[in-house]
């Protein structure tokens, strides 16, 4: 459309011009009807011309039939000119005709060189042009008319298959032409993306600074490297690229070792050669080795050497990326070291090495934990295989723990069981792991120890029994020892000199306190060794504690300390033996006295939090010191284990309570500093399922 419309100004030009000639001519030969020819055709051309104008303004404007107006445009201009020379025809004239005629060939010849852009435009025009004429010439008479009649019926038919034909070759090129132009077109969007691409390659190339890649050609020749292999070499690129290959940057003696290995029995390669024929035929080559930097500096790297190519046949040279692995290597050694001092840590210590990894439920044992499972080695443990063997007694214990270790609501696990052997011995062995997890929190991997404490148990045991009987054995004889001694000092045998009374004062004060430690003696055997039972019920935790205060209030005076409550308790319900919490609180109680300076006020809080219940007890001493914080709890433990110790105790107290406070399924603590020191106990709400579960328990010890 746009080429027809581009030829129309030059063919109204023409065709003005031809008119005017026409009109000159005609008017010679005396024709009549040439004023009103003339003006058709000038109104057809006006027309036209109008046309164009609205063309050029409104060109974009897709609801107008542009091509459609432009046909009938081409056939009202064809149908002038041949109406016009019908019209202005010399009868009779001869020569007249013939130039009529010829100025009507001229006219569609012109007419074609600009319509031809369409075929239908140019047979519109073409057709109403020419037949008007070669119809009056066949009416004429006169066998010249006739013939050229005829003649311009065949020029009509010529023309006309010209103009189809002109019209098919300017729509082949024009198809050309577009298709060409289209062709650069992608051709330039192709170029100007590689570009960015090959920017974009180069920004993320040097934007890897952690990694080293180096682009070599078909031998070897470096021809760009990014920034990561410029710090890993301390080279910049230019002194590098077209100057040198790879093999240069290699350690000589491990690039010689690396070609033996790579070569075969029929082909011996040396050098860089070995390593680019070697990823040539295998499609990439990985191997450490070391690079030479400036200044000789060397880098322990992992290699990939990779042929790029441009199709499947054509090799356009290599791309080599290399990882600085000095840390890591380092790391591994340092690694092995240390796992090898652990295993042999845990080896000269009896201990066998697990480690169960979760996803693929694989599990592995040392040759230790083989013999403490009495399992031959042959044997591919499993999970399943490791809870079969625990005695069923144990075995949902176990189990729990395990789980609840590798669901995290532990931070580790530490459990105690026996394991039964297929010869029907039992065997007692403690377990320990820590749980290894991914990002997102799952366990992955469980890894631990496991120890026989068999023999450590019976040991125990043997010296727990060996207490418990001397114990019961002295406290016969004590009774009557302080019960004598009692009565004398009474005066029952008469009053006694100032100084034997003082004696025998000293010896019943000792007495007293050996018939304490005898009874807290047996009270720790008897919780060791879950002989005593709990007479649980459920109480009210202020109730208990109010009580505690009242019942060592006394103990309290008599140093000149006392008992305050800063808030109110909390009225919560638990489930506990009251004799038990209230001898936990006792020794607490009397600790916090003993340890705090005369008038302090000794706090004592109980709050609920979450379904548990913890009930504390903060003095204003001078705190526990830091070497006997991990004692505190053992037996026999004090902070003053010496003779002349000011404040008298058993150093079992703590150890009771933690004994009593774990058996009512909760824990004991403390916190402490040099403004005084806080010990705690949590206990779980009667109405959790940790409290039901302790009852249920309790109730089934004998």
């Amino acid at each position: 459309m746009q080429l027809l419309f581009a030829g129309l100004p030059s063919s109204l030009l023409a065709t003005l011009v031809l008119l005017t000639l026409t009109v000159a001519v005609t008017h010679l030969a005396g024709a009549n009807h040439a004023p009103w020819a003339s003006v058709c055709i000038v109104i057809v051309t006006a027309a036209r011309l109008f046309l164009w104008l609205a063309y050029r303004r409104q060109a974009e404007r897709e609801n107008i039939a542009w091509s459609t107006l432009f046909l009938i445009g081409s056939i009202a201009a064809g149908a002038a000119w041949g109406f016009g020379a019908v019209m202005v025809f010399p009868a009779g004239n001869v020569a007249a005709q013939a130039f009529i005629a010829f100025v009507i060939a001229g006219v569609s010849a012109g007419a074609i060189t600009t319509l031809a852009v369409d075929k239908r435009t140019a047979l519109g025009f073409v057709l109403p042009c020419v037949l008007p004429l070669s119809i009056r010439l066949l009416v004429e008479p006169g066998a010249y008319s006739a013939t050229m009649g005829i003649m311009v019926a065949i020029y009509a038919v010529v023309i006309s298959a010209a103009a189809v034909r002109l019209s098919q070759h300017i729509t082949e090129n024009i198809v050309l032409r577009m298709r060409a132009s289209e062709q650069q077109r992608t051709q330039e969007r192709s170029e100007r993306a590689l570009a960015q691409a090959n920017h974009r390659l180069r920004d993320f190339i040097d934007a890897a600074d952690h990694v080293a890649i180096i682009a070599l050609d078909n031998h070897g020749m470096i021809s760009m490297m990014n920034r990561g292999a410029e710090k890993m070499l301390g080279y910049a690129e230019q002194e590098l690229a077209g100057k040198l290959t790879l093999e240069l940057l290699l350690d000589a003696d491990e690039l010689h070792d690396m070609a033996g290995e790579l070569s075969t029995e029929g082909r011996q390669l040396f050098g860089l050669d070995a390593l680019l024929q070697y990823s040539l035929a295998t499609g990439t080559l990985r191997h450490e080795c070391t690079f030479v930097g400036k200044n000789d500096q060397r880098v322990l790297v992992d290699l990939v050497l990779t042929p790029t190519r441009a199709d499947a046949e054509t090799v356009t040279g290599f791309l080599a990326t290399a990882i600085d692995i000095s840390e890591r290597k380092r790391a591994a050694e340092a690694l092995i070291r240390m796992n090898q001092r652990f295993v042999l840590a845990a080896h000269s210590g009896g201990m066998g090495i697990w480690d169960w990894d979760v996803v693929a439920d694989t599990l592995t044992w040392d040759a230790r934990t083989y013999e403490i499972y009495g399992a031959p080695r042959d044997l591919k443990p499993d999970v399943n295989y490791m809870l079969r063997a625990v005695h069923p007694d144990d075995a949902e214990r176990a189990r729990n723990e395990l789980m609840a270790a590798l669901a995290g609501k532990q931070p580790q696990l530490r459990t105690t069981f026996r394991i039964t052997y297929p010869t029907g011995e039992e065997r007692v062995v403690s377990a320990s792991g820590l749980t290894l997890r991914n990002a997102s929190g799952r366990a992955v991997r469980m890894t631990g120890l496991i120890w026989d404490i068999t023999e450590s148990r019976r040991v125990e045991r043997m010296k727990n029994e060996f207490v418990a009987t001397v114990s019961h054995e002295l406290r016969t004889p004590l009774t009557s020892i302080r019960g004598s001694l009692g009565l004398v000092s009474a005066g029952v045998a008469g009053a006694l000199p100032e100084r034997a009374a003082s004696l025998v004062n000293m010896a019943l004060n000792n007495c007293e306190r050996l018939t304490l430690l005898i009874n807290d003696i047996l009270d720790m055997e008897k919780l060791e060794s879950e002989k005593q039972r709990f007479d649980v019920r459920r109480m009210d935790v202020s109730e208990l504690v109010n009580r505690s205060l009242e019942d060592n209030a006394g103990f309290a005076q008599s140093l000149s300390v006392h008992f305050v409550t800063p808030e109110p308790l909390c009225h919560a319900d638990v489930l506990v033996d009251p004799d038990r919490f209230l001898q936990v609180m006792a020794n607490l109680l009397s600790n916090a006295s003993k340890f705090s300076p005369a008038g302090a006020a000794i706090e004592v809080n109980a709050r609920c939090h979450q379904g548990r219940v913890r009930v504390s007890v903060r003095d204003y001493g001078k705190g526990i010191p830091p070497e006997f914080q991990p004692r505190i709890f053992q037996k026999f433990s004090q902070a003053d284990s010496s003779d002349s110790r000011s404040r008298a105790g058993t150093g079992l107290g703590l150890a009771i309570s933690r004994a009593i406070v774990e058996r009512l399924g909760g824990h004991i603590g403390f916190e402490t500093g040099p403004g005084g020191t806080t010990f705690y106990f949590d206990l779980p709400d009667a109405d959790s399922l940790a409290a039901q579960t302790m009852a249920l328990q309790q109730s089934n010890v004998s």
